[in-house]
């Protein structure tokens, strides 16, 4: 495998320093390397390749310094690409300023909000000290008629609080401080109504804005055709990326279906745009002289000047602008019409995007996207010839369903590490997705074009509305199936990275027919297999006391063996555990625990538990949601291992210390933030150890 992986290396220059690039992000976003070592180990590097080139390059025993130099200097690329975007710290946090800055993206409307992100242009502190700042701030404003009226590039002023952007700490949640950190926002504040004033001025960029501006005038063309509800926000969705209006129910019809892809303007999309407008244009490529193929030069520019036309009118959003990347490379290369090249400027993209932004690399839907056209790329024509058929609708109907079955089987480990689900019947989704909303593309865009005719624009709109309907009711139908998805699978890193060796070694062994390759698949199976079982035995036998950080709320969770009960406020939802605890309750194999009230009393073989104690084993609890239980005194401190507040009772550490002989006294999430501080400041004066869920993330303790 590897020596046929070196041969086809030759071909694709831009993969061969991908991978060294690649590797050098990861370790620039894994350790901290000063800048000065990596400039000077780059210097190092470089005169070893140039003194190649002048001395060495006719002597074979000397190939290996240029090849260890060329990697080298990539990997220290890499790093140091990182560090130079990494975002840094806003200068004060925690105290209120005044802050000129400048809306960097549209506001987004929430229930109560809207949402934005600021670039500051400087702050000024209490002393009156202005300082210049150019740091982004994920910003939500509160709702008002004035706030309605902001648009992308506006100036504000504002006088505000900014913190840090922290997560709940629960372990294995999404990590939303990475996510942000990685779009250069490391701070947040809160606008709100009367502490803000708009500027009158705009500095928007003028590409950017008319993007939108085209956005959101098809928007106002889709209402006033009366498209409207569930149809058009999928519409929305499928067009212009815009995914705010999709309910649950119909986000999950997709998830379940396996059509979620289609739910935002992505790679798909513009793929779609890409081999249509190649076929219409194909005349071209006879265009030619002895000389050149012009024809083909031509094609190349106008598929260009196409894919990035949809990528306006879709909004220019981040994932339309790496997919119009990609296949503008694709344009490219086929012009230039050397072998193996679909991969070398597939190569090329990616490289080119990590270089302007390195934390691409961590995006779950760069991965999807390029790991999904790689597959594609690899192994839809092998598998398309596999099978001939004489009719041709019968034929094309193979090569979509061969297209679907690559990009599954490149897709489904990455998307079970992310998304814990896979969906069963996708083969029979995806069918009529891709189908049905490569019309809906074409179609809206007619809709666009001929929008001020009235007769012949109803009729578009018409057809366009019941096509979404189409769509969404045979999704809802494949959600219905019997056995539709497979869900709540725990996948990790390491089977992710096992996955992928066995479907490479298998299938290099089908192309190949080399039985090595077949033994590397099979001992990919046996860890595979082996690492499984290690994981279900090492879960199920261990024991656990959770209490986890709910905003606002009490969650307190015991993982006993087949005995997995939760205990949780009323004001917490069903979403709040989704999102914040279901990824932990998979990695720990407690996949469906019994949900109690917090207030509930409890017992079973193993643990008793009622409103103010809990008894596991040997281990005690005491837990206090009120000032009257601790009103009584007692001529001896009672001994338990954990006092938990909750509920935010108004009573003082004191008042518990006389009570409890305890080892450390929990304060969860469902405490007022002012009120933990001053309990952590009489904790310290007790010198009574303590730990704040909202501060330091979920608290576990393992039984034994």
């Amino acid at each position: 495998m590897l020596r046929h992986l070196a041969q086809e290396l030759r071909n694709m220059p831009f993969v061969k320093i991908l991978i060294p690039y690649m590797v050098g992000i990861v370790a620039g976003m894994s350790f901290e390397v000063a800048n000065s070592v990596l400039f000077y180990a780059i210097s190092v590097f470089s005169f070893l390749f140039a003194s190649w080139l002048l001395l060495g390059k006719q002597h074979y025993s000397r190939q290996y310094v240029a090849g260890l130099s060329v990697t080298v200097f990539f990997v220290l690329l890499g790093i140091l690409n990182v560090n130079f975007n990494k975002p840094t710290d806003f200068p004060e946090y925690d105290r209120e300023i005044l802050l000129l800055a400048r809306l960097s993206e549209p506001p987004a409307e929430k229930a109560n909000s809207y949402k934005t992100v600021l670039e500051t242009v400087f702050y000024q502190t209490p002393d009156s000290v202005r300082h210049p700042s150019k740091n982004l701030i994920l910003t939500y404003i509160e709702k008002d008629s004035v706030a309605a009226q902001l648009h992308y590039g506006d100036y504000v002023l504002l006088k505000s609080t900014v913190a840090k952007v922290r997560n709940a700490g629960n372990p294995h949640e999404f990590d939303y401080k990475s996510y942000l950190f990685r779009k250069g926002v490391v701070s947040q504040t809160y606008m709100k109504a009367r502490q803000w004033q708009p500027l009158d001025s705009n500095d928007a960029n003028w590409l950017y804005e008319k993007a939108q501006t085209i956005r959101n005038d098809l928007i106002n063309i889709y209402v006033k055709k009366g498209i409207s509800g569930e149809e058009l926000a999928v519409l929305q969705a499928i067009t212009l990326g815009e995914t705010s209006d999709i309910t649950n129910e119909i986000r999950r019809s997709y998830v379940v279906s396996g059509g979620m892809h289609v739910l935002s303007v992505s790679g798909l999309h513009v793929g779609i745009v890409y081999v249509i407008l190649g076929f219409l244009l194909k005349f071209l490529d006879k265009l030619r002289t002895r000389k050149s193929n012009y024809g083909i030069i031509i094609k190349a520019i106008l598929l260009i000047l196409f894919i990035w036309g949809f990528a306006m009118l879709s909004g220019l959003s981040p994932s339309v602008r790496r997919a119009a990347v990609m296949f503008s490379f694709f344009a490219f290369g086929q012009a230039l019409n050397r072998p193996m090249n679909t991969i070398n400027s597939l190569g090329a993209s990616a490289f080119l995007l990590m270089l302007i932004n390195p934390f691409l690399i961590s995006d779950v839907g760069f991965q999807l996207s390029y790991i999904a056209v790689l597959f594609i790329v690899l192994y839809q024509t092998r598998l398309t010839n596999v099978l001939s058929f004489k009719r041709n609708w019968v034929k094309k109907l193979w090569e979509l369903t061969a297209v679907s079955i690559v990009a599954q089987m490149g897709t489904t480990p990455i998307s079970l590490y992310y998304f814990h689900i896979f969906p069963t019947w996708f083969l029979v989704s995806n069918l009529f997705i891709i189908f049905i909303s490569t019309l809906i593309v074409y179609v809206a865009a007619l809709l666009l074009f001929v929008s001020f005719i009235p007769f012949v624009s109803d009729w578009v709109a018409y057809a366009l509305k019941y096509m979404v309907f189409a769509m969404n009711y045979m999704v809802e139908g494949v959600e219905r199936l019997p056995y539709a998805a497979i869900e709540n699978i725990y996948f990790d890193s390491v089977q992710m990275a096992l996955w992928y060796g066995a479907i490479l070694s298998v299938t290099s062994w089908l192309i190949f027919r080399q039985y090595r390759y077949l033994r590397f698949g099979l001992s990919m199976f046996v860890l595979i297999v082996g690492w499984s079982l290690w994981l279900n035995v090492s879960r199920h036998s261990e024991n656990s006391l959770w209490v986890y950080n709910v905003k606002g709320g009490s969650v307190l969770q015991l993982n006993l063996g087949e005995q997995n009960v939760m205990f949780a406020d009323s004001s917490v939802s069903q979403q709040d555990i989704e999102f914040g605890i279901k990824s932990n309750l998979l990695s720990i194999r407690n996949k469906h625990p019994k949900i109690l009230s917090t207030d509930t009393t409890f017992q079973t073989s193993i643990f008793q538990k009622d409103s103010a104690f809990l008894q596991i084993f040997d281990e005690k609890m005491a837990i206090i949601s009120d000032k009257k239980q601790v009103a009584h005194t007692s001529p001896t401190k009672l001994k338990v291992d954990f006092v938990l507040v909750r509920n935010n009772p108004y009573l003082s550490m004191e008042e518990i210390d006389e009570l409890y002989d305890t080892e450390l006294v929990i304060f969860d999430s469902s405490n007022k933030q002012n009120r933990i501080d001053r309990w952590k400041e009489e904790c310290s004066a007790l010198g009574q150890s303590y730990f704040s869920v909202p501060d330091s993330g979920a608290f576990c303790f393992k039984l034994y």
